[in-house]
């Protein structure tokens, strides 16, 4: 989930859409399968306490979890501000909890994605991000940028696309965003893995090539304009929406609520996941060919806080002085090179958020 709410325009716009194009075999809003039933019957009750630096148990609440029935491969949500929550599914469709029910009808207005593994529809805006079909082959797209209002019903209208890469992408590709605390867009682009070459397709090489959108993460206007104080604005060879280089693929992005500083998680080649913070204008030299999770030290755009890890770290949440992030290992019957991950939520504590040095 891309967390925040955008209140400038009359319309309701809910934080990041995302629609990856990555197979020839399309998905439209059609009805949900029958959900696999899984859950639990009843509610989960956790426990917050934990163990002090003597091993002492410290107190913490306890909270309730109450399992959501009838979805198929949830990817991400968002609350709006009434208290209903957008969810979106992997073969994209778009569902409303309202009241803490789900809505059997899916919301109407979807462009049609194309899903393999775990890309398909991830993300949710009402802003919101695809990867758009473009070019000769079925196989390509254009990762683009755009907006809907939201009826508050089950239909989205009024579609306006407001950025459009300049090359294309063929292959899975992760896509995330999220509203900074300047008003400003954060996209992160990855890069396609694997490469499928041909002319104007990007490849594992353009996060670090200052020309091409893909492997960055990208600093917009609302209105998918260019930010004149964003730092490669003027300098020859760079793109002007480019906020950081060296991206591999962001699986989650969320601004601190204490700092505001940006942090994201990262899917590495077979291992060495990270999270990271990212600052303006640094480039991260670990992502570029022959450079694998063994190789991850080194000062970049993203400053690893947790590097190296050998499972699939998706989206995550920040909590004061700690990190929670949906991990998991391969899904039973996935290729290593196209890993979909089933997972927990598993939780960093960290002593201070502060500063320049890795943590």
């Amino acid at each position: 989930m891309s967390p925040g709410i955008s209140t400038k325009y009359a319309w309701v716009t809910v934080v990041a859409l995302t629609i990856l194009l990555v197979t020839t075999a399309t998905f439209a809003q059609q009805a949900p399968p029958p959900a696999r039933d899984t859950l639990p019957s009843g509610p989960l009750v956790f426990d917050g306490s934990t163990r002090g630096p003597s091993g002492s148990i410290i107190t913490g609440p306890k909270f309730r979890v109450v399992p959501m029935r009838g979805l198929s491969f949830p990817y991400a949500l968002v609350f709006l501000p009434d208290g209903n929550m957008l969810i979106t599914e992997r073969a994209g469709r778009l569902r409303i909890v309202r009241h803490g029910v789900l809505d059997p009808q899916p919301i109407a207005g979807m462009p049609a994605v194309l899903d393999e593994n775990l890309k398909g529809l991830n993300d949710v805006w009402v802003y919101f991000t695809s990867y758009k079909p473009k070019g000769t082959s079925p196989e390509t797209a254009a990762a683009t940028l755009a907006r809907a209002r939201f009826d508050g019903g089950n239909a989205l209208t009024d579609f306006r696309e407001l950025f459009t890469a300049d090359t294309l992408v063929a292959g899975p590709s992760a896509a995330r965003m999220v509203f900074g605390r300047d008003g400003k867009v954060y996209l992160a682009i990855g890069i396609p893995i694997p490469s499928r070459l041909g002319p104007g397709v990007a490849t594992v090489t353009d996060a670090q090539d200052p020309a091409s959108h893909y492997g960055k993460i990208l600093r917009l206007n609302d209105d998918g304009s260019v930010p004149q104080d964003n730092p490669f604005v003027g300098r020859a060879g760079y793109k002007p929406e480019i906020y950081a280089l060296g991206i591999r693929n962001s699986m989650g992005i969320v601004i601190h609520p204490v700092t505001g500083e940006i942090w994201e998680s990262e899917n590495g080649p077979q291992g060495g996941d990270e999270v990271n913070i990212i600052r303006a204008g640094q480039t991260d030299r670990r992502h570029r060919p022959g450079v694998g999770p063994a190789d991850a030290g080194g000062h970049g755009a993203a400053r690893a806080v947790l590097g190296s890890v050998h499972r699939a770290v998706g989206h995550g949440l920040l909590h004061r002085r700690q990190v929670c992030s949906v991990e998991g290992e391969p899904v039973p019957g996935r290729s290593r090179r196209n890993t979909a991950a089933a997972g927990r939520v598993e939780p960093a504590r960290f002593a201070d958020t502060s500063g320049d040095a890795p943590r």
